[in-house]
């Protein structure tokens, strides 16, 4: 899917474990990975084999960071757009929580709003 994004023009940002890519094989016929298709490389840091957690009698690790570790990344990634944005001027299309009253009309708005760009299967 990065290749073919990068192919099109669209900046790709990919999100991986440079450590975790770095200990494996490619598996493509290639030879590439994420980061070779990439103008962005956000780094988690996770360990390869991506588990955490281990216990006596499994001969394997379990639990994995990586989960954890990306979804911070990607919600601070979102703050600091969201702030440099609005330290712009610029009102970002933030959704409400569709929960709360008024969400759904709220974020309705943003859809119609953005409907050229935001396209659903």
């Amino acid at each position: 899917m990065a290749r073919e994004a990068r192919a099109r023009g669209i900046l790709v940002i990919g999100l991986t474990s440079r450590k975790y890519t770095d200990a494996v094989g490619s598996r493509v016929p290639d030879g590439t990975k994420l980061l070779d298709h990439a103008d962005i490389l956000l780094d988690n840091h996770v360990d390869p084999g991506d588990a955490v957690l281990s216990r006596e009698g499994l001969p394997q690790r379990f639990t994995p960071a990586s989960g954890v570790t990306s979804t911070a990344i990607l919600h601070s990634l979102s703050a600091a757009i969201i702030d440099e944005l609005a330290g712009r001027g610029i009102e970002p299309p933030v959704f409400l929580a569709a929960n709360l009253d008024g969400g759904k009309e709220w974020n309705a708005r943003h859809m119609a709003a953005n409907a050229d760009r935001i396209f659903y299967l």
